[in-house]
């Protein structure tokens, strides 16, 4: 799948997923339970990855 987007765009979004990424290692940090800690893992490697991809573009 190919999503085309306008600088803007991918500026924006880049914020959003910067902003969220602080959340995350913020409410990793705070959290006790280890399954939870695994789904906030997984949701970290994942706005990295989508992180990477748009800088990439």
């Amino acid at each position: 799948m190919t999503l085309e987007l306008t600088k803007e765009e991918r500026e924006y979004l880049m914020t959003l997923l910067e902003a969220t990424h602080r959340e995350k290692l913020h409410e990793l940090h705070h959290t006790d339970r280890s399954e939870y800690k695994s789904i906030i893992r997984s949701e970290i490697a994942m706005i990295e990855t989508l992180r990477v991809k748009l800088a990439v573009t």
